[in-house]
């Protein structure tokens, strides 16, 4: 990737207080969502995924090897989600995203 393009990147991803980012480079996000479970719950609906007995939000990260991003002020909502046994692919995502924009990682088992 160009580095006009990285600025870019860079640029959109910091604007966001939320999104979420499939195993395949996808990035969700949505504004009329307040929170993660209901961007979570659109991605599961768009998809055709029943995600019965947990959260939409934990289905996504467990499930589907989806990376949650939070980037909300105050530095206890400024955080990347992975799943730890997800593939090097997703992980080396996270590790991107939490370097790039200075945020702690998050593992989930």
């Amino acid at each position: 990737m160009n580095m006009s393009k990285m600025s870019e990147l860079k640029a959109f991803i910091n604007n966001l207080e939320k999104f979420f980012v499939s195993p395949e480079g996808i990035i969700y996000t949505d504004d009329k969502c307040f929170l993660h479970e209901g961007l979570a719950r659109e991605i599961c609906a768009q998809n055709d995924w029943e995600w019965s007995g947990v959260s939409a939000e934990d289905f996504l990260i467990r499930k589907r090897e989806f990376i949650k991003f939070s980037n909300y002020s105050g530095l206890a909502y400024k955080y990347v989600a992975v799943l730890r046994t997800a593939s090097k692919a997703v992980l080396n995502n996270a590790c991107w995203l939490a370097d790039v924009f200075n945020l702690r990682i998050e593992w989930y088992d």
